[in-house]
């Protein structure tokens, strides 16, 4: 069933990609996010519970339902946003440097994930199979806690509005509802 598992996964991918641009279109970018981490973190810790049972076919064909799960929250949120995020919360002038910085960051990030998840999931090394979803749920509550203090909502603002609200130094709510007023514009824009 794996071959059929697969297939149907590409058939969420494709899904799951084109219902996406209706949502982040629609939804502000923050509350985007914190669906998807939400999401995703509650099904890994559902798997990873999952995995504490006796195992047998209906608890693997459960367990593959969760990782299912796990994938259409991703491909309809984190997925396609982090691709938004890096083009609007970069800073007009140092953008391409702040893009090159993220890719960096994705690329150590993936070195390290695929270093560190075939020990867990070997049987002769760390042999946690399913619980290794807990590793999983454990960083996306780390990653969620940081977002919730560092990501602001980026949607229906300019560029030159973004520069302005940080330059205000905002708390990452407060962009939101933030009002930027035209002679705040003008100086922004005079001193650039």
């Amino acid at each position: 069933d794996a071959y059929k598992m697969s297939v149907g996964q590409s058939g969420l991918h494709f899904l799951c990609t084109l219902l996406s641009v209706f949502i982040t279109g629609n939804f502000g970018r923050r509350n985007v996010l914190f669906v998807g981490y939400v999401g995703m973190g509650s099904s890994m810790l559902i798997l990873g519970i999952m995995a504490c049972v006796h195992q047998n076919t209906g608890l693997g064909y459960g367990e593959s339902a969760m990782y299912l799960l796990w994938y259409c929250f991703y491909e309809l949120t984190l997925g396609p946003l982090a691709f938004i995020i890096v083009g609007e919360i970069s800073s007009t002038r140092l953008r391409s440097k702040s893009i090159s910085l993220a890719r960096n960051a994705y690329n150590v990030a993936n070195v390290f994930s695929s270093t560190v998840a075939p020990y867990t999931l070997n049987p002769t090394e760390g042999n946690w199979k399913g619980k290794t979803a807990f590793l999983a749920a454990g960083f996306t509550v780390v990653i969620t806690i940081w977002a919730y203090f560092r990501f602001p909502e980026s949607r229906g603002r300019t560029y030159e509005e973004l520069d302005i609200l940080f330059a205000k130094n905002l708390k990452a709510w407060e962009f939101k509802d933030a009002q930027i007023d035209d002679d705040a514009a003008e100086t922004f824009t005079k001193q650039g």
